[in-house]
């Protein structure tokens, strides 16, 4: 419950602070209360979710008698004759999984999140549900999206590290022109620590802009993803396909769109 928490707030504040960034005028946000607000928001929550799954892992053994969650000092066993049905988890949060309902009526004491829940769900089935689990919109959305191919953190180091020094490189070129009649203005002025802070901050300040875009972007595509799976499960994943296709469609071509309009005269 914690981890959802922590998860869901990280998540909702991408769209949010860009909200609020686009909104914000009188005053605006500043790029150091943006840096304070994104760390706080989205920042240090998604990592204490990520801590909390990192530190509550288990490994899944299952056969046609029991399931037996071990982790370090701690081993749960489920029997196959105790087990009732299998409940999809209705909201992904912290991730997508499942609960157990016993025959008693409760639930377990323990979920179990798996990014892609659905062999698990198969290997459990004892009466052959696991195709009608198969359709459940969230089990679907998840087996989908399990079945792209994982991003690398080069490739977030390129999305955000590296798209971001041509942006800033251009506002700061502007920036240097108003402020002090050319490229080299506050160099010449004030030397080369105020210089380099200043290029530093303007960098810093479109990373986290491009974080707040790409952030609100997943959550547009991932709704419609979730969305079309509750629509039409056997379709999941084409709706993954066009939500990946829109994501970086609308990156990288919004990005130099919208730093063109910041120009429009």
């Amino acid at each position: 419950m914690i981890a959802s928490l922590f998860v869901a707030v990280s998540r909702a504040s991408l769209p949010f602070l860009l909200f609020r960034v686009w909104r914000a005028t009188d005053p605006p946000i500043t790029p150091p209360m943006l840096l304070v607000l994104l760390t706080i928001l989205a920042i240090g929550p998604g990592l204490a979710g990520w801590l909390i799954a990192r530190f509550s892992r288990a490994t899944v053994e299952v056969d046609s008698e029991k399931m037996v969650l071990r982790r370090p000092h701690v081993e749960i066993e489920f029997p196959a004759s105790a087990l009732e049905r299998i409940e999809p988890w209705k909201v992904p949060l912290p991730g997508p999984g499942f609960s157990l309902r016993m025959r008693s009526g409760r639930l377990a004491s323990y979920g179990v999140q798996a990014d892609d829940p659905l062999p698990l769900i198969a290997a459990l089935d004892a009466d052959g549900a696991s195709g009608s689990l198969q359709r459940q919109p969230i089990v679907a959305w998840a087996h989908a999206r399990a079945g792209e191919s994982p991003t690398r953190w080069l490739a977030y180091v390129g999305k955000y590290g590296l798209l971001a020094i041509p942006v800033a490189g251009i506002l700061f070129n502007a920036h240097q022109h108003i402020a002090y009649g050319g490229f080299w203005g506050q160099y010449y002025q004030q030397g080369i620590g105020p210089y380099s802070r200043t290029a530093a901050v303007y960098f810093a300040t479109v990373v986290a802009y491009l974080v707040l875009y790409a952030g609100t972007l997943r959550a547009i595509g991932e709704t419609f993803a979730i969305a079309s799976a509750y629509i039409a499960p056997t379709s999941a994943s084409r709706s993954r396909r066009l939500a990946e296709r829109f994501c970086r469609l609308a990156y990288y071509l919004g990005v130099p769109l919208l730093l063109a309009l910041r120009f429009r005269p």
